[in-house]
């Protein structure tokens, strides 16, 4: 009887674990994955604003919303690909995110790996346009508010925070045509036609913003963190 019992309690454990373990199935390939994307981001972002101060007369905000729309498009060409390997292996198709790589381009050829690139961009550019352009005016007005002094971590997690919320509540009513766009896919809709749907509901733009508190405080929480190691890496590299 005693046997018995430990036998079935040491099962029980074991399946607890590999229940524990299921949720992170995936995470060493989305953390790489996400300081490749973070850098990937510093990279174009950097050189897109370094090239626009050299070459035109805009102003900071408009500097930095141009590069950070830039910066989404442009590594969006290594976001997407590893996004849709890394998600393949969190839902348990692939084994890991090699393997993911591998099978997808044999199944359905390098285009595969780019499956949901035009929603992401339609997302991602105006998104980190707005988070960018809000951060950098910030970090502005620290400067010059703390005579010059660099931010810390606390405030660059605050302004972070801050520009992700702001970005979130400006692109929400982009993100919910996109999302009937998605829910009525096999109509085929085109944004219009999707944001004319959202319109017969007939209350106006407050459809436009469905979930944006949520949303503003899901995207201010990452951005937050995104920005502390964006500056790590600027710091690196300057």
């Amino acid at each position: 009887m005693v046997q018995r019992s430990c036998s079935g309690g040491a099962a029980g454990v074991e399946r607890r674990l590999t229940e524990v373990k299921g949720l992170y199935k995936g995470v060493v390939g989305a953390a790489t994955g996400a300081g490749i994307i973070i850098g990937t981001y510093f990279a174009f972002y950097s050189t897109t604003k370094r090239f626009l101060r050299e070459r035109t007369d805009m102003s900071d905000g408009a500097t930095a919303f141009t590069a950070g729309a830039a910066a989404a498009l442009g590594s969006s060409v290594v976001k997407v690909p590893l996004a849709v390997c890394i998600r393949s292996v969190q839902a348990g198709v692939y084994k890991n995110v090699l393997h993911a790589a591998q099978s997808i381009v044999k199944a359905a050829g390098v285009r595969g790996l780019f499956t949901g690139f035009l929603p992401t961009v339609l997302e991602d550019v105006p998104d980190m346009a707005v988070k960018f352009a809000v951060y950098e005016m910030m970090r502005g007005v620290h400067t010059k508010l703390q005579n010059g002094r660099p931010a810390n971590v606390a405030e660059d997690l605050i302004m972070g925070g801050v520009a992700g919320a702001a970005a979130a509540a400006a692109t929400t009513p982009l993100d919910v045509v996109k999302t009937v766009m998605m829910c009525s896919a096999s109509s085929r809709p085109t944004i219009f036609t999707a944001a004319a749907s959202i319109m017969k509901e007939g209350q106006g733009l407050r459809p436009f913003f469905r979930g944006v508190g949520p949303r503003a405080l899901s995207n201010g929480l990452n951005s937050a963190i995104f920005f502390c190691f964006f500056e790590a890496i600027r710091q690196v590299g300057s």
